[in-house]
C-alpha cells in the first residue's frame, strides 16, 4: 500500500489489473509441485484430503506455478 501511495503522490496513474489463475482440476494429480514455488501462499495442499487449494485473494499472478506444474494445466489470464 505504501508503494502505491508513493506512486500516486508522484502523479502515476494506477490501474488495477484483474487476473485469474486457472487450474484444470480434472487433470490435476495434486502432486503439490506448484505449492513449493507459491511464495504468496495462494496454493496450498489440504492436509486431510491431499487436494490442491487455490486462494485467489492471495494470488499475485507471478506465474511461477505455471512453470512448476509438470502437467502444464495452470494458466494465468489477465483481463
Amino acid at each position: 500500500e505504501k508503494g502505491l501511495d508513493f506512486l500516486k503522490a508522484e502523479g502515476v496513474t494506477i490501474i488495477p489489473q484483474e487476473q485469474q489463475t486457472l487450474i484444470d482440476l480434472e487433470r490435476c494429480i495434486h502432486c503439490g509441485a506448484c505449492t513449493a514455488v507459491c511464495f504468496s501462499g495462494a496454493l496450498t495442499m489440504n492436509r486431510e484430503t491431499w487436494e490442491l487449494n487455490l486462494d485467489s485473494e492471495k494470488c499475485i499472478a507471478c506465474g511461477l506455478c505455471v512453470t512448476a506444474c509438470p502437467l502444464k494445466i495452470i494458466t494465468v489470464e489477465f483481463k
